[in-house]
């Protein structure tokens, strides 16, 4: 009787700590992909600088019209470079504070009018 329960016991024990193992491997995992993903990210962020710094690209003002250009292209462009540009030259032109306001403007008054 009691060392039938010892038996049921003991595979229970080790199941607990199985579980454990592989919830810190997963852990350990997500941590690693995280810090990965975050250098990629850096090393994006870095090479546009470096890219910028070659150019000599200046914060641009876009006007409305522009500002609306950019976002249709980015998300309805038919070709993924047609996209990325856009993208690119919407957030070059954003780190002009006056384009930031337009931006900011024209996105209430197309939430306004949906």
């Amino acid at each position: 009787m009691w060392s039938g329960r010892q038996g049921r016991l003991r595979p229970v024990g080790c199941v607990v700590e199985e579980l454990r193992c592989r919830r810190r491997e997963r852990e350990a995992a997500l941590r690693k992909a995280r810090r990965e993903q975050q250098l990629i990210s850096k090393r994006l962020l870095r090479d546009d600088a470096s890219e910028e710094a070659e150019g000599g690209c200046v914060a641009m003002i876009l006007g409305e019209t522009e500002i609306q250009h950019f976002l249709r292209l980015a998300q309805q462009g038919t070709e993924e470079k047609e996209r990325e540009r856009a993208l690119v030259s919407l957030r070059r032109g954003l780190q002009h504070p006056e384009t930031q306001q337009t931006f900011i403007w024209s996105s209430v008054c197309i939430h306004w009018v949906t």
